[in-house]
């Protein structure tokens, strides 16, 4: 056993350092997905560390959360200068010390001994060996591949050499070689060394092709760090595919092995009928055998298949791209739905009052549009992003819930492939914006093609219509309900919850008006009723359409209290109760 060292006690976590390991004393509520946030590590490597199976973990068990790696002699590197690294939301000290080569003691001592708690946009040293001090830029937010080169003296072509970058795109943090010297001793094989940035930038022009493409890079040589999808939007292979060429049983990787990159096929086109999936009524999929992984896998805090890179949204162009395409996606999803539903079905019934009724329940935006990016500010005046997109679509599946508990059927009209509810407390981490909800429709996500992804706009939003006439095709009039969730983002809107009807020259839908009418005393101070020539509302074939604006985030306690999974369950809760108390009984 490692003699024991430290002993820290950070608020009520036990944090104990054994030798060069980490440890962390599990306590009640922890997951494998929360210390990852918590360590600024991955769910693969606290497993890998603790040679776990599974991702269950117990109150009282010792798990390891940090690794120095050793070799068998390994000598100090002098220090001869150093850089300034701006940190940002979910660093550590372990994390920062770890990135450059430095002990949490010696990334104090540099910052002479103050370091203890670290602030987004605080500014501290960082060493660099004096092997690499001459030879190494870190990019700076705003920077260019052309910059650096102009300001070293180099050809942008040369530094992509250097590093053997894929193409020109760098990212604020990458640690650029400025002389080919400063690699001949990391590899001879040939490999990829930028690190690894899972992310688009919404700024960057979408690469969208059907056909797969040869790399000239045969084999990839896996780096501490990385992942399957970091290793896929690098390279430009799948997930999937990378698992199929190399036999991979799970998203398991060790650095230095080696991965094949070559021999992709297109993906197999499957025609599926039209189909939703729908809750309480009879679920129907499609007939053909599912080309996708049936298996469910759990990752923690209501994460499935695969977790978001990000701990938290850092800013408010971030964004993550799907692992697979709309059709595989669609089908997890649809799995991972059928799956969740069934445990809510098991819950005690709150009562029959909405028997009868079908429900389509459209969470705005989400796929490639994310809504508003609002900033905000946590208890400390920290900043931090709220994405609207990933709240609502929460607050609909809470939504959902609490209609099929008091006896209705319910249609999503979108769907994602690796979460339902999501349990946000405390709040300090917030949402990220992944890509990757589908539409709850075959026919939609069965050609595959990029274009398919959920977007904004008039096309996108006659497609969440499109799903509301297959769901209410043989539903009884009067029980069709259409309520389409968002999250205002208007100074000149009111800071109340706004429920809003068609109201345009061809159409006044006084049904939906005089119900909204009626929904106000239930939905809390400063609610309001209007109508609006809204699209997604627009030859909806429900008895009552209504689109909603549960908070204006556009104000900072708004999009303050929206991050917290109590407060979005209050929401959901009025309008679950003034349903109920309005809708006709059978």
């Amino acid at each position: 056993m490692k003699r024991l060292i430290t002993l820290l006690l950070l608020g009520t976590v036990s944090l104990l350092i054994y030798g060069q390991d980490m440890i962390h004393e599990v306590t009640g509520g922890d997951t494998l997905y929360s210390l990852a946030r918590e360590y600024n590590i991955t769910v693969d490597q606290i497993r890998t560390w603790n040679k776990l199976e599974n991702n269950t973990i117990y109150t009282g068990q010792r798990v390891i959360v940090g690794k120095q790696e050793t070799s068998l002699i390994k000598q100090p590197v002098p220090v001869t200068g150093y850089d300034t690294y701006t940190v940002k939301t979910g660093d550590t000290l372990w994390g920062i010390a770890r990135k450059y080569d430095m002990s949490v003691s010696e990334l104090r001592e540099l910052n002479g001994g103050r370091l203890s708690r670290l602030k987004k946009g605080q500014e501290i040293k960082v060493a660099l060996p004096e092997s690499k001090a001459a030879n190494v830029h870190i990019v700076k937010k705003g920077e260019t591949l052309e910059d650096i080169a102009y300001n070293n003296g180099l050809n942008p072509n040369d530094i992509m050499t250097y590093n053997q970058l894929p193409d020109s795109r760098i990212f604020p943090g990458d640690r650029l070689y400025l002389t080919p010297i400063a690699i001949a001793s990391i590899n001879t094989k040939p490999r990829l060394t930028r690190q690894a940035h899972p992310i688009i930038k919404a700024k960057e022009e979408e690469k969208q092709t059907e056909a797969s493409t040869t790399l000239e890079v045969n084999t990839y040589v896996v780096q501490k760090g990385d992942t399957l999808y970091s290793i896929s939007r690098n390279t430009g292979v799948s997930v999937g595919e990378l698992r199929l060429l190399n036999t991979l049983e799970n998203d398991l990787i060790q650095p230095n092995q080696i991965l094949k990159l070559e021999g992709t096929q297109a993906p197999t086109k499957v025609i599926a009928p039209e189909t939703t999936v729908t809750f309480e009524g009879t679920q129907a999929l499609p007939k053909e055998e599912p080309t996708a992984d049936n298996e469910i896998i759990y990752n923690g805090d209501s994460y499935y298949n695969y977790i978001p890179t990000a701990l938290s949204q850092p800013d408010k162009e971030y964004r993550e791209a799907p692992e697979e395409g709309p059709w595989l996606t669609f089908q997890k999803a649809v799995d991972l739905y059928s799956h969740w539903i069934k445990d809510v079905k098991k819950k005690p019934s709150l009562g029959n009052a909405l028997a009868g009724y079908h429900f389509v329940i459209d969470p705005g935006h989400g796929g490639l549009d994310p809504g508003a990016i609002v900033e905000s500010i946590d208890g400390r005046g920290d900043t931090l992003y709220v994405v609207e997109d990933e709240y609502v679509y929460d607050i609909a599946l809470r939504l959902t819930e609490s209609l099929v508990r008091n006896g209705a059927d319910v249609t999503l009209t979108i769907l994602s492939p690796n979460h339902t509810i999501r349990n946000t407390d405390p709040a300090g981490y917030t949402l990220v914006h992944q890509t990757n909800e589908v539409y709850n429709l075959a026919s939609l996500n069965v050609a595959d093609r990029p274009l398919d992804w959920p977007r904004g706009g008039h096309a996108g939003l006659e497609k969440r219509v499109l799903i509301a006439e297959q769901t209410f095709d043989n539903v009884e009039a009067g029980k069709r309900v259409f309520i389409s969730l968002h999250a205002d983002n208007a100074p000149e809107s009111p800071k109340g919850t706004g429920i809003l009807y068609l109201d345009n020259e061809n159409q006044f839908d006084k049904n939906s008006a005089d119900f909204a009418e009626k929904l106000i005393p239930y939905l809390g101070y400063g609610a309001y009723s209007t109508g609006r020539d809204l699209a997604v509302l627009r030859n909806n074939p429900a008895d009552i359409a209504l689109l909603i604006e549960l908070r204006n985030i556009y104000y900072k306690d708004h999009s303050w209290a929206i991050r917290f999974s109590e407060l979005r369950q209050s929401d959901v809760d009025k309008i679950s109760k003034a349903l109920v108390n309005l809708l006709p009984k059978s």
